[in-house]
């Protein structure tokens, strides 16, 4: 035990004298071991803070040695200062490559990595290919190091699409570590393209348990916006809530429970992803991690039902014997939960008893979370715990124990009662000392919230509230807080005139303020010359109105000689305002009854809100930083507030089956439903029944409104010439004229176009060529399509006289004369677009018209660039071959209903 203490026997000895040893001999070492040992000594220094960069060259020749010790000592060499020497890093590229195809899963995981990790521009091609090879690579350790790089490469600014695509590969994968760092990469590259996780959230969902602690969390983040973005939620903060939620809706219609079936749909599975997610979760309630347990408590918060919803209360509580800051968290997320839901924590009220070695931060947390779910039941026990907390040393907690006792008493009515004789009572014993020299801070703030709680409830509850203005008429010689003798004179000018009971009082008061009123505070003067303008405007009610009047000019002439001008210029203000009922009293004459000064000052008073000890609930994504921070954070993602149609890769409305097909089709569609419902998350007619259009109509009202029988469609709009089989044939290519209208070309080729590589930039020189069909007639000729073609420099020199052409001809006007002649014979093939240049970077889009002769036959063309060839092939898709025909639904019914063996089949 001694020698482990002591270092001996271990590396830890290098790092108290790194420079003992001659570095640079042990690098050019030619055994391992010795390398091993400068290498050690580097990364020894480089954590010590200094710059061994230097060194750089020797640390470059180990990348190729077969000690595995020493290759993963020299990536890390590499990844921290390929920033500095980015071209001595290009060197070696070479090594990380052939590394790549070791037999050893952990040195390609370690080239990755590397490769990864050295954020030089020149090297994202490399990296990219790098990752599309590992990412199917037959170790899962490997595939789970493609999918963190992903990240890395996104960051880089490198393809967009091709880091779409890598991730769907990944998230496909059948192993947990894989999902997991899947999914990381999803939210990295593409966090709104939901429709990558249609075909694998079943998938996912499986393979949730068994991944990573850090993979769960990014797996459910985004299996719970995916069914945000489809769905909706059931509950939700008050801000964030997401329109046109249906299970908001089920969660209505059906009494608390969306997942009973609608009887008006007849899709009663469309919610099956919500069950599956939610089972899947449930699991992780008891995880040992308290980001999992949180995670999937606010999955669960979002889309359980009412009955399921305890579930997360014990796993939340468990949380609270975790450390100080994770405590804090889970406070605060649970504040969010009890101020929507109090009924949840009722019932473990205890749990949120203050501790002592809660910090302030926890306790006022616990306070607010106790103030929520106070109810009839535990209202007494939560009371007694309030008041023990008034008698701690502690004034802050004692303070906060009292507004925490305010804000019960307005919760509920039942405690109003208790509550004001417990917070009168304190503010009498806290206020009973002689003299100014026996002051607390501490003890003026527990004065204070309880003189303000006293105004709240007073406020709220007026009614039999006359003994407490009675008894701080009493003791308001005894208040020496300044802030609480505003409010306490503030009270006396809004409530006493309008209770006769106390209105003998009032000049006794005035009295004593009068005396007082040059030792007092600025805001208590304030306080004061208001109070005596609310009962001068009252003055009708007021039985002492020649004592109110004195006063009033004696304490108006005090003030206009105050120090303070805020004070100065109230009194001159006021003399203004009351003059006219300062001369109605005087002369015992009628005055207007709602003179300006009327409006302004004996206008009815909102209740008062006691404020929150803790930072109001955060209307943010639950276990997010900006929950906490109560703004929004760096990275910060709120939920998706609209609906997705497109979900789905492929999601369009179909009309209904005719009833006849139907019952042809009945056997076999009985034979097919078990094998739908195993399918790997991807949706069916029932699913995207409940997504919306523009309008407003689902999917099943649509397929309603075409709904018609094959009779009647052969009676309204079908006719023979219409089902000919001369029809069927004019679907191909043929001899109809094409359009020549700008205007229609341009609006094809507007349409979404699917992008075919052609030549990658790694054999281009740099220039990357895409291809794809625009699907529109071509200008000239029928028996042509239209192909765009999408080039991108990605290297750093321009490129010049870029053209394409069937590599027998060059030049465009070349080939346009020998296509012209050679048209007659039909021997044809490509009509090229005219030569373009590139600058660095530039991309450009450009369109050929390719005959491919009616035959799916690949047409080999060439590209010339900067005097060099290189061989493209155009393969056509089946559908670039036919023309598109318009015809209404009844004609297309019709048709379908017309082709044997459409919606059937056989066995042999």
């Amino acid at each position: 035990m001694s020698a482990l203490v002591s270092g001996v026997g271990t590396d830890a000895a290098i790092y108290d004298d790194p420079q003992d040893a001659d570095i640079p001999t042990l690098l050019d070492s030619r055994y391992d071991a010795d390398k091993a040992q400068g290498l050690k000594r580097l990364i020894a220094l480089m954590a010590q803070g200094q710059d061994v960069s230097t060194f750089f060259p020797q640390v470059v020749k180990g990348v190729a040695s077969q000690s595995l010790e020493v290759k993963k000592l020299v990536y890390i060499y590499l990844v921290h200062y390929a920033d500095k020497r980015p071209d001595e890093a290009l060197l070696s590229i070479n090594s990380f490559q052939r590394d790549l195809s070791d037999i050893n899963p952990l040195v390609r995981a370690w080239a990755l990595r590397a490769m990864s990790g050295i954020k030089v521009r020149a090297v994202g091609p490399l990296v990219i290919m790098a990752a599309n090879k590992c990412a199917r690579d037959p170790s899962p350790y490997v595939r789970r190091c493609a999918a963190n790089a992903v990240s890395k490469i996104h960051s880089m600014g490198d393809e967009q699409h091709f880091d779409e695509l890598l991730v769907s590969i990944l998230l496909n994968d059948n192993y947990p570590g894989v999902a997991g760092a899947a999914a990381q990469a999803f939210i990295s590259v593409c966090p709104e393209r939901y429709s990558l996780l249609s075909s694998s959230f079943r998938k996912l969902c499986g393979l949730l348990y068994e991944a990573d602690e850090w993979g769960q969390i990014s797996l459910m983040d985004i299996l719970m916006r995916y069914i945000v973005a489809k769905y909706g939620v059931v509950r939700d903060f008050s801000s964030v809530n997401v329109e046109f939620s249906c299970l908001q809706q089920a969660h209505e219609e059906n009494g608390g429970d969306f997942y009973k079936a609608d009887t008006r749909s007849s899709f009663p599975d469309e919610r099956w992803e919500v069950r599956l997610m939610l089972s899947s979760t449930l699991s992780l309630l008891r995880s040992q991690n308290s980001a999992v347990v949180l995670q999937a408590a606010v999955i669960h918060w979002y889309f359980s039902p009412g009955n399921e919803l305890s579930n997360i209360v014990k796993p939340l509580l468990f949380l609270l014997r975790s450390s100080l800051d994770a405590r804090h968290v889970v406070l605060a997320n649970i504040l969010s939960f009890s101020k929507c839901e109090p009924s949840l924590f009722e019932a473990y009220f205890e749990d949120f008893f203050i501790c002592s070695s809660d910090s302030q931060a926890i306790q006022a947390l616990k306070l607010d979370i106790l103030t929520n779910i106070v109810s009839d039941l535990s209202a007494t026990q939560i009371l007694q715990e309030l008041e023990a907390y008034i008698r701690n040393p502690n004034s802050q907690l004692a303070a906060d124990a009292v507004n925490s006792i305010g804000r019960c008493a307005l919760r509920l009515s039942s405690t109003v009662a208790i509550c004001t004789k417990g917070l009168l009572k304190l503010v009498v014993s806290r206020s009973s000392h002689s003299g100014r020299e026996q002051y607390s801070p501490g003890r003026g703030r527990v004065v204070v919230q309880a003189v303000s709680s006293l105004r709240a409830i007073m406020q709220k509850h007026p009614a039999e509230q006359d003994q407490v203005i009675l008894h701080l008429l009493r003791n308001l010689n005894h208040i020496l807080e300044p802030t609480a003798r505003e409010v306490v004179i503030w009270m006396i000018g809004e409530q006493a005139i309008a209770r006769p009971a106390l209105a003998e009082g009032i000049p006794v008061a005035l009295r004593y303020l009068a005396k007082t009123f040059a030792n007092e505070s600025n805001g208590t003067k304030l306080q004061v010359l208001n109070c005596l303008a609310k009962i001068i405007s009252s003055s009708q009610r007021c039985s002492s109105l020649k004592t109110v009047l004195l006063i009033l000019q004696y304490i108006l002439d005090l003030a206009a000689c105050d120090l303070n001008y805020d004070v100065r210029d109230r009194a001159w203000i006021l003399r203004v305002l009351l003059a006219g009922h300062l001369d109605a009293i005087k002369h015992h004459s009628s005055y207007d009854a709602d003179p300006p000064a009327n409006s302004m000052f004996l206008r009815q008073k909102s209740v008062p809100v006691l404020p929150s000890l803790s930072l109001q609930p955060s209307t943010f994504l639950p276990g997010s930083m900006s929950h906490m921070v109560q703004h929004k954070s760096p990275g910060y993602r709120p939920l998706p507030r609209e609906r997705y149609t497109d979900l789905s890769p492929s999601s369009p409305t179909l009309p209904e089956r005719q009833p006849e097909l139907q019952s042809q089709s009945e056997s076999t569609d009985s034979g097919s439903e078990s094998f739908e419902s195993e399918d790997d998350g991807n949706y069916t007619d029932d699913d995207l029944a409940v997504i919306s259009d523009a309008d407003g109509n689902t999917a099943k009202e649509k397929a309603d409104l075409i709904s018609l029988s094959d009779t009647e469609l052969l009676k309204r709009d079908a006719s023979p010439e219409d089902l000919s089989p001369s029809v069927d044939l004019e679907s191909w290519l043929g001899p109809e004229e094409p359009s020549n209208s700008p205007e229609d070309f341009d609006k094809s080729s507007n349409s979404e176009v699917k992008k075919v590589l052609a030549l990658d930039f790694t054999n281009g020189d740099g220039l990357e060529v895409h291809y794809g069909f625009m699907r529109g007639p071509s200008i000239f000729s029928s028996s042509m399509v239209c192909v765009r073609l999408f080039l991108h420099n990605k290297s750093s020199e321009p490129m010049h006289g870029i053209e394409i052409n069937d590599g027998e001809t060059a030049g465009y006007a070349a080939v346009l004369f020998s296509w012209l002649t050679a048209f007659e014979s039909g021997t044809a093939r490509i009509i090229p677009p005219e030569a373009v240049a590139l600058e660095p970077g530039e991309k450009t889009e450009l369109n050929a018209h390719v005959d491919f002769r009616h035959n799916l036959s690949i047409v080999k063309v060439c590209l010339h660039c900067n005097s060099n060839k290189f061989p493209i092939k155009i393969s056509p898709e089946p559908g670039v071959l036919l023309r598109p025909r318009k015809m209404s639904i009844s004609v297309f019914l019709a048709a379908e209903a017309r082709i044997a063996g459409m919606h059937r089949s056989s066995r042999r």
